[in-house]
């Protein structure tokens, strides 16, 4: 009976732990919308959709708020310039809400009376709560100075307390666009924990370097660095480069060219718009972007900076042409997996997002008409094994309904990891109680 009492034990704490193996069921995706009957200006609708483990569609594609737009640009004429500015400010994967933030003309009563209503009025930095719909503004749109929003194309959320600083709950980089008559990149934090970034405070604002490029896109890495993916040059002499940006000694800003693109490169050195997402580990990330290769098709690139400039293995933060490592995950066309995806008409890469959901590592990206895709990963996120389309540019679940709207970029917001579920906190609570028990009988003998 002793025996059994272990036995069952043991089976019973082995199939609790089996149980409870973490992990998450799925994640929302967000896309704000320039609709089909507004490209210049007027409203972002804002749509989500809940995909499963699998990367199937779980919830459809819904409407959820519309948040008014004062800006009065074209959207057809800068579609590199204002299509990354939806990002998940505090994600449910590590305890936050799921509240949302990005760029926008929302209130000119904020800035002085002869910034309003031109259309270099200043962008406003707002938060949305995806369930109540409610909105926040935590930075009033100001010229000049630190915090400068006047050209504004983003808000990227970034690490809590970054560069040493105290953020509480808003951490946040504030990228411009050079062609659009602005300079350098500004770090805003809520450092006297009011919830919003205080203009009139110049402890809530530390400059960081320009990148004197156009920014196309920006995604923090885990080394807590910030990588940016920028275009120069006119429509003959594109050149994209990356930049790093992070904290150095004492705290100072620091710039670094990460990677450029050249003629002999592998990566279409006149490529244009392309996004980038970071993944890999703090001591060896892997940059990803999304590019046109050198036959001209839309592809995507992993890049590892795993050796010194003389060949030697190691990291000096920069991608040597024919030192590091740098692959083809995929391009438009190929066979991977079994599956063969023609990107078309659609091919227009836009916005990329790197997914790590505890079994898995994937790239969703989308197009310029807003379809969706999904590329998983092998374990050392140098490789693709598949390709799986998600969403379709005419499918139902697209809500720009190309192509007279469309979608420019995305978010991704994962499920925290998942917690034991009742049955198999009986089946660990049984397992303890009878190894307990046996342990018991043992110790009075």
């Amino acid at each position: 009976m002793k025996r059994f009492i272990l036995v069952a034990g043991i089976l019973a704490l082995v199939a609790g732990s089996a149980s409870a193996v973490p992990g998450w069921s799925g994640g929302w995706i967000y896309w704000d919308v320039q609709p089909a009957t507004d490209q210049t200006g007027g409203n972002f609708k804002l749509y989500k959709m809940y995909l499963n483990k699998d990367f199937s569609i779980g919830v459809a594609a819904s409407n959820f708020d519309s948040v008014p737009s004062l800006a009065k640009y074209n959207y057809g004429a800068w579609p590199n310039y204002y299509n990354r500015d939806l990002e998940v400010l505090d994600p449910r994967s590590v305890g936050g809400t799921g509240s949302l933030v990005m760029a926008d003309r929302y209130d000119d009563s904020l800035v002085s009376s002869n910034e309003a209503g031109n259309g270099n009025t200043p962008f406003d930095v707002i938060r949305i709560n995806a369930t109540t719909n409610a909105v926040t503004v935590l930075d009033g749109g100001q010229t000049g100075g630190t915090g400068d929003t006047k050209t504004l194309f983003a808000a990227v959320p970034a690490p809590r307390n970054w560069g040493g600083v105290t953020s509480n709950n808003v951490s946040l980089v504030l990228p411009k666009s050079g062609s659009l008559g602005g300079t350098g990149f500004a770090y805003v934090f809520d450092s006297s924990g009011n919830g919003v970034i205080d203009n009139n405070l110049t402890s809530e604002k530390k400059a960081l370097v320009a990148v004197t490029n156009n920014p196309l896109d920006t995604a923090f890495g885990p080394d807590g660095a910030l990588y940016t993916a920028a275009l120069s040059g006119g429509t003959s002499s594109k050149k994209t480069t990356v930049q790093r940006q992070f904290w150095g000694a004492g705290g100072s800003a620091v710039s670094q060219t990460y990677l450029t693109l050249t003629g002999s490169s592998l990566i279409n050195k006149d490529t244009e718009g392309p996004g980038i997402a970071v993944g890999g580990t703090q001591s060896s990330p892997i940059v990803y972007l999304t590019a046109m290769d050198c036959n001209s098709l839309s592809a995507i690139f992993a890049c590892r900076d795993d050796h010194l400039a003389g060949g030697a293995l190691g990291s000096d933060n920069v991608i040597t042409w024919g030192v590091d490592t740098v692959v083809e995950l995929w391009h438009s066309g190929q066979n991977l997996g079994g599956t063969t995806i023609n990107l078309g008409f659609q091919g227009y890469m836009e916005d990329t997002e790197y997914s790590d959901n505890g079994t898995a590592k994937a790239l969703l990206f989308n197009t310029y008409y807003a379809g969706l895709f999904a590329l998983q990963l092998a374990d050392n996120g140098m490789l693709a094994t598949s390709i799986k389309q998600i969403v379709a540019d005419t499918s139902v679940n697209n809500p720009a309904k190309a192509p007279g709207g469309s979608i420019s970029g995305f978010a991704l917001d994962m499920d925290p990891s998942s917690v034991p579920e009742p049955a198999t906190l009986l089946l660990l609570g049984t397992g303890a109680l009878g190894a307990l028990g046996w342990l018991r009988r043992r110790k009075l003998r």
